[in-house]
């Protein structure tokens, strides 16, 4: 019942933040680079190599130490490819030692510099084996051998990949911490997701499958929209592998997929965001933003001013109410799945409710 009634304080909450209040967030995610060292189709981050924009260790400090984000209850490094800041394992530190009541605390690496990345997610473990926060690492993995070098346009992707995925298995039996997959789901490899996912089961690691989000802001060039976006006869393999029941999909990303393939079909988006007023994105150059859907969603940098003046300022507010008015309602991203139905609650309970009601279905014996 005490579980029942908190999951019930944050749907309402979640309801009233924007009427009432503006909440702190509860989690972060920093870019902290935008060099990578690969040449995905989907993300042209490798196309700005600015080095001397990136924030600097001291500059993450001061930013972590702002009384905004003392509720914060995880932290996630991206980019870019964070492992190509030869300084991760010291902006980790400051990241643990600024926030100390963060449970969770993650990076996502496309894994295609193996050592590299053992190297640095070894330099982490050491300083949180012996702190209470969670350590996970999320790899990269699009498609499966020749797929996988084409999405992420670098020869020998995949053996790159599996390399990094074998060293940090290995890492894991010294000092434990999570592994999981991500694999964005594109138009190029559509037709290897049941062998993705039998790679993870093999690899005995979780794969999470998330839609591939085609941005005007991001990728301006039309070859590149051809490229990923959806063909009528692709969204219908999409509908037989997420409705496929040997495939185990978890509820959270189960009610996503439903929602998305509505979405893409014209209807409005059902499924609730954490990014207006409880996830906070902090950019390479400090530029403070909702989510990617549009440039003018960045509300301020935090070069400039307070982390909290920026949260709650004018700009803020009108940044959010321009995302609902103009995006929100036909939104494709998937981020931060698992924090809004945890905050929302109502959505997620209907869908699992269905959910159950559909399996008495399928198990009821059919009638002669």
């Amino acid at each position: 019942m005490p579980g029942l009634l908190s999951f019930l304080g944050n749907g309402i909450k979640y309801h009233l933040s924007g009427r009432l209040y503006t909440p702190k967030p509860r989690r972060m995610t920093i870019n902290i680079t935008r060099r990578c060292n690969g040449r995905c189709v989907m993300c042209p981050n490798w196309k700005e190599q600015h080095i001397e924009k990136e924030l600097t260790p001291g500059e993450i400090r001061e930013v972590l130490s702002n009384p905004l984000f003392d509720s914060l209850e995880s932290v996630s490094l991206g980019g870019g490819e964070p492992t190509m800041r030869e300084d991760l394992a010291e902006v980790t530190e400051i990241i643990l030692e600024s926030q100390p009541k963060i449970k969770v605390f993650d990076i996502t690496t496309n894994g295609l510099e193996p050592l590299v990345v053992m190297q640095r997610v070894h330099d982490i473990i050491r300083l949180t084996v012996d702190s209470a926060v969670e350590f996970a690492v999320a790899v990269s993995l699009d498609g499966y051998g020749a797929t996988h070098d084409k999405i992420r346009g670098v020869p020998n992707a995949f053996d790159k990949v599996t390399e990094t995925i074998r060293l940090l298995k290995e890492l894991s039996k010294e000092a434990p911490f999570s592994i999981c997959l991500n694999c964005v789901v594109q138009p190029l490899n559509i037709g290897e997701l049941p062998q993705l996912y039998g790679f993870a089961q093999e690899m005995e690691l979780p794969i999470h499958f998330i839609p591939i989000y085609v941005n005007p802001w991001l990728l301006d060039n039309t070859d590149d929209k051809q490229l990923v976006t959806f063909r009528p006869e692709q969204i219908e393999e999409i509908k037989l592998f997420f409705s496929n029941p040997q495939y185990d999909i978890s509820p959270i990303w189960k009610a996503w997929w439903q929602d998305y393939l509505r979405v893409i079909g014209g209807e409005k988006r059902r499924f609730p965001c954490a990014l207006l007023r409880h996830h906070s994105f902090l950019d390479t150059d400090g530029s403070m933003f909702i989510c990617w859907a549009d440039e003018s969603l960045v509300y301020g940098n935090v070069r400039d001013a307070p982390a909290d003046s920026i949260w709650y300022s004018a700009a803020a507010k009108s940044a959010r109410q321009r995302a609902k008015a103009m995006y929100c309602a036909d939104c494709t991203q998937s981020c931060d799945p698992a924090l809004a139905v945890r905050l929302e609650f109502f959505h997620f309970t209907r869908f699992l409710i269905k959910e159950e009601g559909r399996k008495l279905l399928r198990r009821r014996p059919q009638m002669r």
